[in-house]
């Protein structure tokens, strides 16, 4: 079941994307990369669309009930920030703010300012900011990256203090089986997802893809 908001965004175009998932396996790799190349372009935007939406899919199965991808926002000072995903809740006043990064490549790094490309603090810091000063200070912002590389030893060290200062208590408050904590690489992403028996869709398709 896709999400609402996710297909006034993309159209026929998230619909094929979807379909093209949820019958992976009746699809080979050069099948799906020549569908995937006729409505997305070059292989780097392939890869990363097949998996941000793969990662919507999966939080929609798990009930979550407005899943928006690809939000752009604009903090005080004028800087616009785009987020892959986001989770909203209107009612319990929080959002979950997913930065994805599907390529294998190379750790994410820690970053040395919060303007740094692909790195943990803009997303941690700059990104945040963005989001809760376009959102207001009552909703309460929890970030999420995920990395298929994972991340280097400074970035993961960085982030475990920020989730025990101002995410843990939070996130264990939800009740909710997944994000359990704010960053996860390609083995804890799957034992996630994994973790209710379910989603058996979205472990093949990252074992073959990712």
């Amino acid at each position: 079941m896709q999400s609402r908001s996710a297909t006034i965004l993309f159209g026929n175009q998230l619909r094929t994307m979807l379909s093209i998932i949820k019958n992976i396996k009746n699809s080979n790799i050069g099948d799906l990369n020549r569908v995937l190349d006729k409505f997305v372009g070059d292989s780097n935007n392939i890869k990363a669309y097949l998996f941000n939406v793969a990662i919507a899919m999966l939080l929609t199965e798990m009930g979550y009930k407005d899943v928006r991808m690809n939000r752009i926002y604009q903090s005080n000072a004028g800087k616009k920030r785009e987020c892959d995903i986001v989770i909203k809740d209107e009612l319990k006043h929080y959002l979950i703010v997913f930065e994805l990064k599907a390529y294998t490549t190379s750790r994410i790094k820690l970053g040395a300012t919060e303007d740094e490309k692909n790195s943990v603090k803009k997303f941690f810091l700059s990104t945040t900011k963005a989001v809760s000063d376009c959102e207001g200070k009552q909703m309460s912002i929890v970030p999420v990256f995920i990395s298929m590389s994972g991340f280097e030893d400074d970035a993961i060290e960085y982030m475990d203090k920020f989730e025990s200062k101002k995410a843990s208590k939070f996130m264990e408050g939800l009740n909710i089986t997944f994000p359990r904590k704010i960053h996860y690489d390609k083995n804890e992403l799957l034992k996630a997802a994994a973790s209710s028996g379910k989603h058996k869709w979205f472990k093949k398709m990252i074992n073959q893809f990712f």
